[in-house]
């Protein structure tokens, strides 16, 4: 129905299920091969510019993450004969630790200055480089529910909006009607600051009460 969202949500969970058992080399062929082109194809029949680099990372992604997803979950049937465990439930619990992966790929669509496309100073890849990994380092906060300190609503809700501003400012300028794709990332900067901030003193008295 030319949804873009709703075609990329179905070749996650494709490449997902296709990549399941595959080693790295054999995982990018058959995306490249079987899921990749879906992306472009139906794109390019609704008008979506597609860049294809971001539709081969995509896909690429979402298979490279089938390693830790149960039932198959080769990385977890590895770490589950480490730590002794099982191996359902050791899929599941990395599957939980490594979701942050699975925004990244829709940043890549939505926002190709990520993978530097169309990027010529210097200055400008150090700044996404930040704001990349801030936004990241906020996403993985977010789904475990710690950054330094255990999560309190606010908290969470402001780290929702750090990862946003990082990775996706354009939705901030398009809802606001304010600043640029440079002004929304500092703003998420200083409020990656405020929370850590915040959350310092409970951290000190956690580790007070260790000792």
């Amino acid at each position: 129905g030319g949804n873009l969202v709703f075609l990329l949500i179905i070749t996650a969970a494709a490449s997902l299920i296709l990549g399941m058992g595959l080693p790295t080399t054999a995982n990018y062929i058959v995306m490249a091969s079987l899921t990749v082109p879906v992306i472009l194809q139906l794109g390019a029949d609704y008008g979506l510019v597609i860049p294809v680099i971001a539709a081969h990372l995509f896909c690429f992604f979402f298979g490279i993450l089938a390693d830790d997803t149960p039932p198959v979950g080769l990385a977890a049937y590895a770490a589950s004969a480490i730590a002794k465990s099982d191996p359902i439930r050791t899929g599941i619990q990395g599957f939980t630790y490594d979701i942050r992966t699975a925004i990244l790929p829709f940043m890549f669509i939505f926002n190709s200055d990520l993978l530097l496309i169309g990027i010529t100073s210097w200055l400008h890849i150090v700044f996404i480089f930040v704001t990349g990994v801030l936004a990241m380092f906020a996403f993985a906060s977010l789904t475990q529910n710690y950054f330094i300190a255990k999560n309190r609503i606010y908290e969470s809700v402001l780290l929702a909006g750090i990862v946003l501003m990082g990775l996706r400012p354009q939705l901030f300028m398009q809802w606001f009607h304010f600043g640029n794709k440079f002004i929304w990332p500092v703003i998420g900067i200083a409020l990656f600051a405020f929370v850590y901030l915040i959350q310092l003193p409970r951290s000190r008295a956690a580790a007070r009460q260790e000792t």
